[in-house]
């Protein structure tokens, strides 16, 4: 059975000590060193990974996917969070196999466990 990782990007920035150093010289360089700490883990673990970032306060900013090595990097469009974004993908995603969601926002890790996926 296939298995997921599906990781809320901003709110694991802001919620991981080791970020802080990035976060003063702007959020490229810590989304790029959390999609590179992503690639190895996928290749460690196996694991099929989404990281999303909501761009839902950028004005006229479409929905955007890359694929960094092995991890799809997902930028939601304007007016979609994060969560919202992260909901509806699980959803999709459990008809595949087993899915696990990052995030340390406990509201949508209630939302995601009550779905079926497990949080961490």
């Amino acid at each position: 059975m296939k298995e997921f990782l599906v990781v809320d990007g901003y709110n694991i920035i802001f919620a991981w000590p080791e970020f802080e150093k990035y976060k003063e010289s702007g959020l490229e360089h810590a989304r790029s060193r959390l999609v590179s700490i992503l690639v190895n883990y996928s290749h460690l673990s196996g694991k099929k990974i989404y990281l999303v970032f909501d761009a839902h306060q950028v004005k006229n900013h479409l929905e955007r996917t890359e694929t960094i090595d092995t991890v799809e990097v997902i930028y939601t469009q304007q007016g979609v969070t994060a969560d919202a974004f992260i909901e509806s993908m699980v959803g999709k995603l459990l008809n595949e196999g087993t899915v696990y969601v990052a995030t340390s926002d406990w509201a949508e890790q209630g939302i995601v466990f009550g779905r079926g996926a497990y949080r961490l």
